[in-house]
């Protein structure tokens, strides 16, 4: 069976514990299903709040989001998209934001006035608009063949090219602003007449000025930039929207190109209206200031808010802050007026899960479009904008940091588990050290205390000290049974003499009794008693004698061929080498060793059996090799061969108490040397061998 210790088995458990992270990753879109789904129906709800607030709180809600009639103005209507960023005035229009749509270059050429009617006009300019929270942003792209700037000795604003722009101010008058070509730089800006000649300063709007304080014509409030190209020039500039109608804003530009002779007229003037509607102005969707303070309350709570009339024009837009999870900047229109949110709000359905993809098809966005509906007519949508990285930012925040103290607490439970299982591993291995070495190989205890973990109040402890106690009980029983030899031979001495005298006593009264039957049983008994009683006292001294004696150093070849001298023709000794064989040893209990494994051999052999001794030499060992015909050693008894008490032969007329081989074997042990017991290849006998360590 494979191992598997306490180590692994805590190891893996505890690597169990990982699995709490995977299972908790797995609601993870479960709660951004459900955030999600929250989230839309949070916007819903505020959507319908603007809606409802704007209904309750503007009664001009239908002045505020009226959409003009006149469908052929409309056609020229002006888009005036929302920005978060401000624009340089530099006149190049790299930092404009892209946007959707973006007509070409020089797509208005409408001629309000040419100098040659049949020749074609080469005059032609395109229109961007944007608008801030304070500011309508203007890029104007001419085309010129040749530009003709303002010469400083000239008082008139029109003896060069000139842009004239034209709008309603707050209080709804109208308000004309000259933009001369003047030089590269700074844009310079004047209030003019009807005539479009001279600067004039013009009356307040503002009802707080004083009614003879005039605006001087210079101070406009416009701020830009003239740049020449290849092609003509560019015009960049910036008005406060404060000075702009928000009600029904409406703005007009005319380029006005001035050739050769100005005081003959300009050669061309092209306008962002036709010649039929140079009485109007274009229509642009300015922020309601009223309608721009009620979504500016929730501008940070969500990423973009807009509100449309039912044209599509934009009346107020809000925006988070960037250092909030803000949208990128060229997606600065992201919910076009034709987008089927928006058209299905004007039809009055509300679908509130309107998602948004990127690029890789991943939902990003959350759009809501709630109708404003007044006396069952749609006057105009609010349109709910937010991201979804921003909505999960908070969940997974807030998972995050659940998830890194679950983690913590993982790790520091299975570092903490890891040192548990090494402790006691390392105590369970300590308290088997100990226990193996109280016994030694061959079952005798050699110390009854355990101390490892004998202190600890666990299960561990309860088992060091379970063993201590079972080793002292052994111990003690052991002790006995060393004992008993002793105790049987003094016992069984006293009667044991007393059967002997008497038998005596009587022999000496009876001399015929010496050949009685029964009297040579008696007598063959008591010494068969007496012998046993020996065997029995030899191996327990044996075992208690040897710990103290010291081994002296042998010549082991001379001392077999002294003592093998010794049993004549009984032995087939082999030849081998002479010379000196050195080995640490005590020739007493050499000889007691070899009696006892000649004795067991001669015992065993059949009468007409050998008993053959050789020894084969090695160059650091000698072994010593003991054969005899006979039986054979029962293989299944092998572990036993050497124990006390045990006979595996029951054949031949001697006694076999099964000490001789156990107290061979003690000596063997006393010697450093190796006793075995085999068969022979063709199972004709037996074979002992003994194994020294030469010095």
């Amino acid at each position: 069976m494979p191992r598997f210790g306490i180590k692994t088995q805590i190891t893996l458990l505890s690597l169990g514990l990982l699995s709490i992270p995977l299972v908790g990753l797995s609601y993870w879109e479960d709660i951004r299903k459900a955030t999600l789904d929250a989230q839309v129906r949070i916007q819903e709800i505020e959507a319908k709040a603007i809606a409802t607030t704007l209904l309750a709180t503007q009664q001009n809600i239908r002045e505020l989001l009226a959409a003009d009639e006149d469908s052929e103005l409309q056609k020229h209507a002006l888009s005036a998209p929302s920005i978060n960023q401000p624009i340089r005035m530099d006149g190049l229009f790299g930092d404009w934001p892209v946007q959707v749509n973006t007509p070409p270059r020089f797509n208005l050429d409408h001629p309000v006035w040419l100098a040659v009617p049949d020749v074609q006009n080469e005059t032609a300019f395109s229109l961007r608009l944007a608008q801030s929270s304070q500011h309508l942003y203007v890029a104007i792209d001419v085309r010129d063949n040749k530009v003709v700037f303002r010469k400083d000795s000239h008082l008139r604003l029109d003896y060069n090219d000139h842009i004239q722009l034209t709008y309603h101010d707050e209080s709804g008058m109208l308000r004309r602003v000259i933009l001369p070509a003047e030089k590269e730089g700074a844009l310079a800006s004047y209030y003019t007449d009807r005539q479009w000649q001279y600067g004039h300063d013009i009356e307040p709007a503002n009802s707080y000025r004083k009614s003879n304080e005039k605006i001087a014509s210079h101070k406009t409030g416009v701020q830009g930039y003239w740049h020449k190209t290849a092609e003509g020039y560019t015009v960049e500039f910036r008005l406060p929207t404060a000075q702009l109608d928000t009600v029904q804003p409406k703005i007009h530009f005319a380029i006005v190109d001035v050739d050769d002779n100005p005081a003959y007229g300009p050669q061309a003037i092209v306008a962002s209206l036709p010649k039929s509607l140079e009485d109007k102005l274009n229509p642009v969707a300015l922020h309601a200031r009223e309608l721009q303070r009620v979504i500016d309350q929730l501008k940070n709570t969500y990423a973009r808010l807009w509100i449309y009339d039912s044209r599509g024009r934009e009346w107020a837009f809000a925006e988070r802050d960037p250092q909030g999870n803000q949208l990128p900047q060229n997606e600065f229109t992201p919910t076009a007026f034709d987008s089927q949110c928006v058209k299905d709000a004007l039809q009055g359905k509300i679908k509130p899960l309107r998602p948004m993809t990127d690029n890789n098809g991943k939902s990003n966005r959350l759009l809501v479009c709630y109708p404003i509906i007044e006396k069952g007519e749609t006057l105009g949508v609010v349109v709910i904008d937010e991201s979804t990285n921003h909505i999960l930012a908070q969940e997974e925040a807030r998972i995050s940091v659940i998830a890194s103290k679950i983690g913590s607490a993982i790790i520091l439970l299975l570092f903490v588990l890891l040192i548990y299982a090494f402790t006691l591993v390392r105590r369970i291995s300590r308290l088997s050290e100990e226990a193996g070495k109280s016994i030694d190989p061959h079952g005798r205890i050699e110390r009854t205390t355990i101390k490892a973990s004998q202190h600890f109040p666990d299960e561990i402890g309860d088992l060091s000290r379970s063993i201590t106690t079972l080793l002292e009980k052994q111990h003690s029983y052991m002790n006995f049974l060393e004992r008993i030899p002793q105790t049987l031979r003094h016992e069984i001495s006293n009667p044991l003499n007393k059967l002997r005298t008497s038998l005596e006593n009587l022999l000496d009264h009876q001399p015929e009794l010496a050949d009685d039957t029964y009297i040579r049983k008696i007598d063959s008994g008591i010494e068969q008693i007496s012998r046993i009683t020996l065997h029995l006292t030899e191996a327990a001294s044996l075992e208690s004698a040897i710990q103290e004696e010291q081994l002296m150093k042998i010549d082991l070849i001379k001392f077999l061929d002294g003592y093998l001298s010794a049993w004549g023709e009984q032995l087939e000794c082999s030849q081998w080498d002479k010379s000196p064989a050195l080995i640490l040893g005590d020739s007493s209990r050499l000889e007691q060793l070899f009696d006892k494994l000649l004795d067991n051999a001669i015992s065993f052999c059949p009468e007409n059996g050998k008993v053959q001794v050789h020894v084969e030499r090695h160059s650091d060992k000698v072994t010593v090799n003991i054969e005899n015909d006979g039986p054979v050693l029962p293989t299944e008894r092998g572990v036993e061969l050497f124990s006390p008490m045990v006979s595996t032969r029951s054949s031949g007329s001697s006694i076999h108490l099964g000490l001789g081989l156990h107290i061979a074997k003690l000596i063997s042990d006393q010697h450093k040397s190796k006793l075995s017991g085999r068969n022979r290849e063709d199972n004709s006998g037996v074979i002992f061998s003994i194994e020294f360590e030469l010095i």
